[in-house]
C-alpha cells in the first residue's frame, strides 16, 4: 500500500517534469486492457521507460540495469516504487521471479526487447524474455515506441563507484521532440499450449520487436 501512494506521488511529479523537460507528444491507437500486462518497448535514451511510467492505467515496475540502482537518487525512488533490478549472474533467476511475482498481482511490467543497453534501432537480435513471461503467465503484450532524432540525444561519462567501472547515459537534450505510440495488445492464446521451439521463441520476438519499430515512425510523424 505505501509503495503505490509513494508511486502515484512519484508519477504526478515526474509528469510534470518530463512535460516540461521535452517536446513530448504521444498517442494510444486503442484503450488499454485491464489486468496483467507486459509492455515492450524500444530504448534509444534512459528516458524510454518515463511514457508508460506517467501514461498507462497501471501500476508498472520497470526492469532496470543494475548500473543505475547504483545512483543514490534513482535508488531510493526505484525502492520507494517496487521496480525492477536487473540482475545478472549466478541470481538473475531472481528477477524472473520478481517479474512473474508482479504479474501474479495483475500489475503492469516494462520490458526492453532490446535488452537493457542503449542501441540504435534494428543493431540489436530481440530478446526472447518478453514471450516466456507473457506465455508463461498468459498475458497480453502492449508494444508501444519511443522516437527522437539522434541528434538530441546526449551521450554522458559516468563512473558507477559501488561497480568500479565507466558508464554512458544517453539523454535527451532539453526541450528535445520525444514522441511515442502505444500500439494494440499483442495476444499469444495459440501458442499457450504449444511447446516452442528456441527458434519460435525468437521468432515471435522479432514479431513484437518489428511492431515496435514501426510504432516508431508513428511517433515520429506526430512532428
Amino acid at each position: 500500500m505505501i509503495n503505490k501512494i509513494f508511486y502515484k506521488i512519484g508519477i504526478l511529479i515526474l509528469r510534470i517534469l518530463f512535460f516540461f523537460y521535452l517536446n513530448f507528444k504521444y498517442k494510444f491507437k486503442t484503450k488499454i486492457p485491464k489486468g496483467p500486462k507486459i509492455y515492450a518497448v524500444n530504448h534509444p535514451t534512459e528516458y524510454d521507460a518515463f511514457p508508460a511510467l506517467i501514461l498507462a492505467p497501471d501500476f508498472v515496475h520497470t526492469m532496470i540495469n543494475e548500473e543505475i540502482w547504483e545512483l543514490l537518487f534513482p535508488n531510493i525512488i526505484f525502492n520507494l516504487t517496487s521496480q525492477i533490478k536487473i540482475i545478472r549472474g549466478a541470481d538473475s533467476h531472481k528477477t524472473i521471479f520478481k517479474c512473474l511475482e508482479i504479474l501474479d498481482k495483475s500489475e503492469a511490467i516494462l520490458i526492453a526487447p532490446e535488452g537493457e543497453k542503449i542501441v540504435k534501432q534494428g543493431k540489436v537480435r530481440a530478446k526472447k524474455g518478453v514471450i516466456r513471461l507473457a506465455l508463461e503467465k498468459k498475458v497480453p503484450i502492449i508494444p508501444m515506441a519511443v522516437w527522437l532524432d539522434n541528434k538530441d540525444i546526449i551521450i554522458r561519462n559516468i563512473y558507477y563507484k559501488k561497480l568500479k567501472k565507466m558508464g554512458y547515459l544517453h539523454s535527451p537534450k532539453f526541450r528535445a521532440n520525444y514522441g511515442c505510440v502505444f500500439g494494440e495488445p499483442i495476444y499469444l492464446d495459440e501458442y499457450y499450449e504449444k511447446k516452442l521451439s528456441m527458434d519460435n521463441y525468437q521468432e515471435l520476438a522479432n514479431m513484437v520487436m518489428r511492431k515496435i519499430y514501426n510504432l516508431s515512425k508513428e511517433a515520429k510523424s506526430l512532428f
